[in-house]
């Protein structure tokens, strides 16, 4: 089975670390809350440890979703695994901790398909991508994960050594030859800030073979609109507003 970014003749809903809006991201209520709200993926991000295992968070530091003040390139395991991820974001949620990729993986697979973010932490090991194909692997995940970056090296690195896998090159701004930087990094899809997204670029991507997948919307009449273009997958902190406002199916005038 292929990655479903371009698998459907609809629109695709991604809940953006899970479902953000709703619950502290990247942890299990999160996930949870995005497949109860009918998402057709999630969204995640990763980084490495100093032991070389790879979490499920956002920041490269630790302090604005646990409290602790510690990047997690300078932390292992052992020190993040008893954190709690859930108290800042309300009380319900204390307890819920920082996942690690295989778990959440291994949760997923058979229910919702992943794309997983590398991040770029400072200090962290070389080695993530590397270490997040093999978790990949293990898992069995490889045609229901795709695999995206900011850093652009690292999606090319990926398709080196996994090329079953889909890779994604994440941007903010106008690249001058998106269908080229993603050709440079071996990529299946672009991934752009929606800002700098239309319709032309969308049927450029086709015209190459690239799916269109969009970040971060949360107003339906953006949705709308982006839909209405043929984008691939819009990515959403509120995913059932998304889903909503696509099923509704009338175009708004923005203003």
């Amino acid at each position: 089975m292929a990655f479903p970014l371009r698998a459907q003749k609809r629109t695709l809903i991604l809940g953006h670390r899970g479902a953000k809006g709703y619950a502290p991201e990247n942890t299990f209520p999160s996930f949870q809350k995005a497949l109860q709200l009918g998402v057709d993926l999630i969204e995640l991000d990763v980084h490495i440890t100093r032991d070389g295992r790879i979490v499920v968070c956002h920041d490269d530091s630790l302090e604005r979703t646990t409290g602790l003040r510690k990047l997690i390139g300078e932390s292992t395991w052992e020190e993040i695994q008893g954190l709690d991820a859930g108290k800042w974001f309300g009380p319900e949620f204390a307890g819920a901790r920082i996942p690690l990729l295989e778990e959440v993986l291994e949760w997923a697979r058979g229910k919702t398909p992943v794309v997983v973010e590398i991040k770029r932490g400072f200090g962290e090991r070389e080695d993530i991508v590397e270490r997040t194909v093999e978790i990949i692997r293990d898992c069995g995940m490889e045609s229901e994960v795709e695999i995206i970056s900011f850093d652009h090296r690292f999606v090319r690195r990926a398709k080196e050594i996994a090329p079953e896998i889909a890779g994604g090159i994440l941007y903010v701004g106008a690249l001058v030859d998106p269908v080229r930087a993603a050709r440079d990094a071996l990529a299946d899809a672009i991934h752009p800030h929606f800002a700098y997204v239309d319709k032309a670029l969308i049927e450029r991507a086709h015209e190459a073979g690239l799916a269109v997948s969009t970040w971060v919307v949360n107003e339906p009449e953006i949705a709308r609109l982006l839909a209405s273009w043929g984008v691939d997958c819009i990515g959403s902190d509120y995913p059932d507003r998304i889903r909503r406002a696509l099923e509704s199916g009338q175009l708004q005038a923005l203003t």
